[in-house]
């Protein structure tokens, strides 16, 4: 399996590449675990911003921001946000202009599930089409052990805790970002290649906030 290094991650993430053509896994650097903006202070200076310039987010940003949305920050492997039992049932994917790709917390890593500019397929708004990141919050039956409604509950904490942490982290980073619940879940589902048991529960748009 081809793989390139931290430092050419920004080249893969500015190129609209096929995923012929894509690396199938990026290595992302180590994310900070310390440092930003104090805890209450970004909740005090939390909020929505729907306007996003058609940048990309450094290597280091989109680390920093999967790790606080879903990452491990413990040695048993246990994650930033809660989940119950440990099941960790939700996954986040993160759809950019070069393609769609599966967070992989433990090895913090991306995979490739997707080639293309999928990004305006992740919600009805415009600005979906430019935030750099559109996250794709998405249940698994088979990691909660069923999908009851109790299991569906379960998994919307989980996916409201890790929209949450990114949103912390946004205001720490000045980014601008939003989570939204209107998107048409079978086109996007087809795209992420998802399988029967997994649902998209919630998606949520990062990047750079457009100049005022």
């Amino acid at each position: 399996m081809k793989k390139i290094p931290s430092l050419l991650l920004a080249v893969a993430f500015a190129s609209s590449l096929a995923l012929a053509d894509a690396p199938n896994t990026i290595d992302l650097p180590a994310p900070s675990k310390s440092g930003g903006t104090p805890v209450l202070t970004a909740m005090a200076k939390r909020k929505s911003a729907r306007a996003f310039a058609d940048k990309a987010l450094t290597p280091k940003q989109m680390s920093d921001l999967l790790w606080s949305a879903a990452g491990v920050n413990r040695a048993d492997g246990r994650r930033t946000v809660p989940s119950a039992r440990n099941k960790q049932e939700v996954s986040v994917y993160a759809v950019t202009a070069t393609g769609a790709w599966l967070y992989d917390a433990v090895n913090n890593k991306l995979v490739a599930v997707a080639g293309g500019d999928l990004r305006a397929l992740t919600g009805h708004q415009d600005y979906v089409k430019t935030a750099a990141v559109n996250l794709v919050y998405v249940f698994d039956e088979t990691k909660a052990g069923g999908k009851s409604e109790r299991d569906l509950q379960w998994g919307a904490v989980s996916a409201g805790a890790m929209c949450q942490n990114a949103y912390l982290y946004c205001t720490s980073e000045e980014l601008a970002c939003v989570v939204r619940g209107l998107f048409d879940a079978g086109p996007l589902a087809n795209a992420l290649q998802l399988k029967p048991g997994q649902t998209i529960v919630i998606t949520q748009s990062v990047g750079v906030p457009a100049a005022p």
